[in-house]
């Protein structure tokens, strides 16, 4: 996890950009740097997974800059390559497989362009003033608000969130400021101190390979989670999902497991297994440290959970885990979906 901001255009505060990269050390707090754009600047701060080696960041290639977040999956490459591999996938149309977002700077070309994966894992929002030519964008929201000095809540996109529990085409609960779409790339021209947007379109995916089964496509999403060089936990819910992940890992692997107060233990005593309490009187100040955090409307629940859970695994030194998500509702996994 790493993060990106950028701001260019009129309205340019070199400070409040500062604010808002040092928002973001805690997706990366292994590297720094930023780049000059004409009248703004490019940041990025850097958790590297895949190597421990230093690197200036954002990443160069010749004289091209791109801010990055996130994998390529390709067995044993940094994160230059990966950045490679993306720029040719930009180039030919067809991006590599892996979850990422990026900002590309071509100084050259006098462009940027901002591109998220097929699937939309790896967020980046962005707020584009097309009438005054100032573009910013950031891997949170938070860093956005820091450097636009605004806070305006866009009402339709709340309704839409009480209508629904989401909102519908990408908005965020604050006025002009959006998702990139997943597999949506945009382009800017800057010219003159301005941005203007030259290009809308989508990247198609890569294919898909056909995996000989459920357990072979198991097997390999556990293999690419596990090639880092940092440690690696698991969190364990009791359900179906993170119960199958366990079966094969190593049984040395650390756990963590949230204890909910006066509630039934999901999950039996075994090595290794780090029970993180949440009491019931903690509840609202967990709850608003997560929404904090979070930055997106949502309305799932675990979200309090898993913010308990991700400082505990952050004290204890960990910046990857495995999680199951999704079988324990497809499959009734826990004891509470069953109807007598």
């Amino acid at each position: 996890m790493c993060g990106i901001v950028g701001d260019t255009g009129p309205g340019f505060d070199p400070h409040r950009f500062q604010q808002a990269l040092a928002a973001l050390r805690h997706r990366g707090p292994y590297g720094e740097g930023q780049v000059a754009l004409p009248a703004g600047a490019l940041g990025m701060t850097r958790l590297p997974m895949s190597s421990a080696a230093p690197l200036p960041v954002p990443v160069r290639l010749g004289d091209e800059c791109i801010a990055y977040n996130g994998e390529v999956y390709a067995p044993g490459v940094g994160i230059v390559d990966e950045v490679r591999l993306l720029r040719e996938g930009m180039e030919s149309g067809r991006m590599p497989d892996g979850m990422f977002a990026l900002a590309r700077w071509q100084p050259q070309q006098g462009l940027l362009t901002l591109q998220r994966d097929s699937y939309g894992i790896k967020p980046l929002y962005y707020c584009y003033q097309a009438g005054s030519g100032r573009l910013l964008f950031s891997s949170e929201l938070m860093p956005l608000l820091i450097m636009t000095g605004d806070r305006t809540p866009d009402r339709d996109a709340i309704a839409q969130v009480v209508a629904t529990g989401v909102t519908l085409a990408g908005e965020s609960l604050f006025a002009g400021i959006r998702l990139v779409a997943p597999g949506e790339q945009l382009q800017f021209q800057l010219r003159d101190g301005r941005a203007q947007l030259l290009a809308r379109r989508h990247v198609s995916p890569p294919s898909a390979p056909v995996s000989a089964s459920l357990e072979e496509t198991l097997g390999e999403a556990i293999h690419r989670c596990n090639e880092t060089f940092r440690p690696a936990a698991l969190l364990l819910s009791g359900g179906i999902d993170s119960t199958l992940l366990n079966t094969w890992l190593p049984p040395d692997m650390a756990k963590f497991t949230l204890a909910l107060e006066h509630a039934e233990e999901a999950v039996r005593p075994q090595p290794h297994l780090q029970r993180v309490p949440l009491a019931q009187a903690a509840f609202m100040p967990v709850l608003r440290k997560a929404v904090r955090h979070f930055g997106a409307a949502t309305r799932m629940s675990s979200v309090l959970m898993y913010q308990q859970l991700a400082d505990a695994v952050g004290d204890a030194g960990y910046h990857c885990v495995l999680m199951g998500e999704g079988a324990d509702e497809l499959f009734g996994g826990y004891p509470r979906y069953y109807i007598p």
